[in-house]
């Protein structure tokens, strides 16, 4: 403060400093003067200082402000030719749907006959599978004849081959001796149901050793002295036996002849589906004989059990041959050509 007090007083008119001329020589005048040049300077040079650091902070904003501009720029572009690719697809697929839709409708129109062809070579798939996998004759029939039916209706001389075709399968399937497996399939389901209610010879007195074991030695010997009468009597005593004693099963083993009647009867089934003749007569022969030692042939539902498996043993299984319908590649054969023909009409 007092230095810039002096410099006050050294700026003014010469009029001003004349009465403090008397107190301030010449030397303390240049002291003051060189005292007071260095802020001025070094106030000076700070400001320029921070005005080139403003100015830069401004330029490198607008660059990075520029930048970010640029590239906003170029991401809408590229997302506006984006969205205008994909609508020109989109275009371009709804048209062709539109293409294909309608040749699809003038086909269906000019060309109703490929449709019913089409159900009826389903129909004889169906009826193959069930000659060549499950051996079903009748089912197989039913759809060869249905298929017969459909083919009528269609006013095509191109499918007239197929119709006689289908004919000749008729008559071979009706001619081909055949094993009835659905109805030997439902008495042997009928068989298994009863198995769990099948009545059986059980054994279900057992001498209890540890009460044996606790009874006083009078009464031991007295059942001892019974059993040598009795064995005595045993000797001298001759016996006829018309029969032989049934065989009684403990109740620990019941469960286990059970599952071995079921499992003997699912065998017998499949044997039924795959013609196995050998397989099939085991399963029964084993069956029959089990049923007969250990089921109670008192009861009424064991003699219905047994007498179900005496007949089902009987059925005759005829191995059926290698069966394959000739209409199927006929009809195939003809819808070839005729969708040839439908598509170089329309392409």
């Amino acid at each position: 403060m007092e230095i810039k007090k002096k410099l006050k007083k050294l700026k003014k008119s010469p009029e001003e400093q004349a009465p403090e001329a008397n107190w301030l020589d010449a030397e303390q005048a240049s002291a003051i003067q060189e005292e007071s040049a260095p802020v001025e300077h070094g106030l000076t040079r700070e400001a320029s200082m921070m005005s080139k650091i403003a100015f830069l902070f401004g330029i490198i904003a607008l660059t990075a402000s520029g930048t970010i501009y640029l590239e906003a720029y170029h991401k809408q572009q590229d997302l506006h030719q984006f969205q205008s690719q994909i609508q020109m697809e989109v275009t371009a697929l709804q048209k062709n749907q539109k293409n294909q839709q309608q040749n699809l409708q003038s086909m269906m129109s000019n060309h109703p006959s490929t449709w019913v062809a089409a159900e009826v070579l389903y129909l004889l798939r169906i009826a193959d599978r069930k000659l060549k996998l499950e051996h079903d004759h009748l089912t197989a029939l039913n759809l060869i004849r249905e298929s017969r039916l459909l083919i009528g209706t269609v006013q095509d001389p191109r499918f007239a081959p197929v119709f006689d075709r289908i004919n000749e399968d008729i008559q071979y399937v009706e001619s081909v001796q055949k094993t009835d497996v659905q109805t030997s399939i439902t008495k042997l389901n009928d068989v298994l149901e009863n198995v769990e209610s099948l009545p059986l010879l059980i054994f279900t007195h057992v001498p209890d050793i540890q009460e044996m074991q606790e009874q006083p030695l009078e009464k031991l010997s007295d059942r001892l002295s019974q059993t040598w009468r009795a064995l005595l009597f045993e000797v001298v005593t001759v016996r006829r036996h018309e029969a032989h004693a049934p065989a009684l099963i403990l109740p620990e083993q019941v469960w286990y002849l059970r599952e071995n009647l079921r499992r003997q009867l699912l065998s017998a089934q499949l044997a039924l589906y795959r013609q196995d003749v050998s397989t099939y007569q085991t399963a029964m022969r084993n069956l029959i004989q089990w049923v007969k030692q250990y089921a109670d042939l008192k009861q009424t539902l064991a003699k219905k059990v047994l007498e179900d498996l005496i007949a089902l043993e009987v059925v005759r299984i005829i191995p059926n041959k290698s069966m394959t319908l000739q209409s199927i590649a006929e009809l195939e054969n003809a819808l070839d050509k005729k969708l040839k023909l439908t598509m170089e009409h329309h392409p």
